[in-house]
């Protein structure tokens, strides 16, 4: 297993892809191991000048099996118009992997994190990810947080593993907060400020917001531009897809507020966006902050940690929090 950049590519089973790749597209794959984060095994696979990418859990990882709900997530999304990657194959049966994989395609271009564009084309970038975005957001869905994968497979009905919205935001919080107490991940006073953080935060959530299928993590490095059509050409990696309040896939929106705006304003249109918007968008990044950081501190990826003391200062001042201390 390479280390690069904090990332692995796991080539272990790269006969096992080449096979499966043979007899799905019929012809001999060049394979190049994609860098990613532990517990996934992602592939590029070309045949004939066409590309693929493969992906699979790590057999030895921690991660939850999710493959199944990641290609319906796909497919949904691309129902509503929204351009994702199209599902070639899903597997979830163990017998020619040793775990759940899946085919899609490559998206064209490259993300917009990456590409050097000048702020008109972003700006432009950007409205068409807000109402992308938009649509998306309309796709209505059962329950909240993370899509019960055990549930889909026995029953075919893609739900959120919560009852309530405040729950799939807080609940795993409470032991996440020990860890890293525990471990002295981060101070005293720290902690004592998420505590104090969380418990105003927690009567703030609506238990029952309007859900819909969430992204769940649309970073611009998950948002592909083709750069000969300037257009969006995939919202990529639906591996933390969920279900809930829309806001939410705004977290990972890690722009200057100038940028932002491009989005908000495509995606609100008219309407103004609600008064707590952005004290929101903060809360569910902050709720998010604490299981990511356990999850990763005990992988060894450290700089998780000052995520968490970024947001602690970046405590928003606006109507939903006011006073914070």
């Amino acid at each position: 297993m390479d280390y690069v950049q904090g990332k692995t590519c796991n080539t272990a089973y790269e006969d096992v892809v080449r096979e499966i790749a043979r007899q799905e597209i019929a012809g001999d794959a060049s394979l190049t191991p994609i860098p990613t984060y532990p517990d996934s095994i992602v592939y590029e696979v070309a045949v004939d000048g066409l590309t693929w990418i493969f992906k699979a859990m790590e057999p030895n990882g921690r991660d939850r099996d999710g493959i199944a709900l990641e290609a319906w997530s796909c497919d949904r999304a691309r129902e509503a118009g929204v351009p994702a990657p199209r599902i070639h194959l899903l597997d979830t049966s163990c017998s020619r992997f040793p775990t759940s994989f899946l085919m899609m395609e490559k998206a064209s271009g490259e993300s917009l994190e990456r590409l050097a564009l000048s702020e008109r084309d972003l700006g432009s970038a950007l409205r068409e990810l807000g109402s992308l975005m938009r649509a998306l957001h309309e796709i209505e869905m059962p329950g909240y947080g993370w899509l019960d994968e055990t549930n889909y497979r026995s029953e075919g009905v893609a739900r959120g593993s919560s009852h309530t919205w405040d729950d799939a935001l807080f609940g795993t919080v409470p032991e996440s907060i020990e860890y890293l107490a525990r471990t002295a991940a981060l101070s005293a006073n720290e902690i004592e400020q998420i505590v104090t953080l969380i418990q105003r935060a927690t009567p703030l959530v609506e238990p029952h917001p309007a859900s819909r299928l969430l992204h769940g993590d649309l970073g611009l490095v998950h948002v592909w531009l083709d750069p000969e059509t300037m257009s969006i050409s995939s919202l990529i990696d639906f591996g933390e897809r969920m279900s809930g309040d829309p806001v939410y896939d705004f977290c990972d929106l890690d722009l200057e507020p100038h940028l932002l705006t491009y989005v908000v304003g495509e995606y609100f249109g008219e309407t103004p966006p609600p008064e707590d918007f952005h004290d929101r968008v903060w809360l569910y990044a902050f709720a998010r902050s604490i299981p990511w950081a356990m999850k990763w501190h005990e992988r060894g990826h450290l700089q998780v940690i000052d995520w968490v003391r970024h947001l602690l200062r970046t405590v928003p001042r606006g109507p939903s929090f006011s006073p914070w201390p």
